[in-house]
């Protein structure tokens, strides 16, 4: 059997063409997936802008008729600074601290519009406390960002009060 010269040399070029293809497809993969994937975190994250304020944030210690106590840690966010345009926050994460045990953390769902400060309340219950090591201390906030169908935790952002002053 007698190859036929002019139709090996289509096939040749036809096998080419699919391996440069190939080839260029995996380099722009590679190039274009760490763009379109990179954290957003980092860039996100920075657009925000929040304080908590001392005067306002406290702790109350309760004791009840049985002589159960439970803490409510009042916690104020500053937002008033913040501009209209940043991402959304969707939730924040507040950690409680007694010093002394593990420190705890509540996930909260607190709206706090950009422009403006508020005041929540949190109660920690004696089991909490227990494992608290004592009442609590201090308080740590971080926002929850929702960035692209997902949340994103800014914990490069918390905020720490070391020393809560006793709610009046």
């Amino acid at each position: 059997m007698k190859l036929n010269k002019r139709a090996i040399s289509p096939l040749i070029a036809t096998v080419i063409i699919i391996a440069i293809t190939v080839a260029a497809g995996i380099v722009l993969y590679a190039m274009v997936w760490p763009l379109i994937n990179k954290p957003i975190a980092q860039t996100v994250c920075t657009e925000v802008t929040f304080e908590l304020d001392p005067a306002s944030s406290c702790v109350k210690i309760n004791v009840d008729a049985q002589g159960v106590t439970n803490d409510d840690v009042k916690v104020s966010i500053d937002r008033i600074r913040s501009p209209d345009d940043e991402p959304s926050i969707v939730g924040w994460k507040l950690i409680v601290d007694a010093g002394a045990g593990e420190r705890r953390s509540f996930d909260e769902t607190w709206n706090i519009p950009s422009g403006e400060q508020r005041t929540f309340t949190q109660n920690v219950d004696t089991a909490t406390l227990g494992t608290l090591g004592g009442n609590v201390t201090g308080i740590s906030v971080y926002p929850i960002l929702a960035v692209k169908n997902t949340q994103v935790a800014c914990e490069a952002l918390t905020r720490t009060l070391d020393r809560l002053r006793s709610c009046a």
